[in-house]
């Protein structure tokens, strides 16, 4: 699974600009970070195509 947190630090974003670019609000990236709850199936998907590069 993706590590959210530095998957977006990699890309150098903010946690809102990280939530605009997946399409979530900026608490649920925030929520996912610090362990609260994980990312729905349609997120990890688009996570990981962010993570491939696609």
């Amino acid at each position: 699974m993706t590590d959210t947190k530095k998957l977006r630090q990699s890309l150098g974003l903010s946690q809102a600009k990280f939530a605009e670019k997946i399409g979530v609000v900026e608490m649920t990236v925030r929520r996912w970070e610090h362990g609260q709850c994980k990312p729905s199936s349609l997120a990890r998907e688009k996570l990981e195509q962010i993570e491939r590069g696609t």
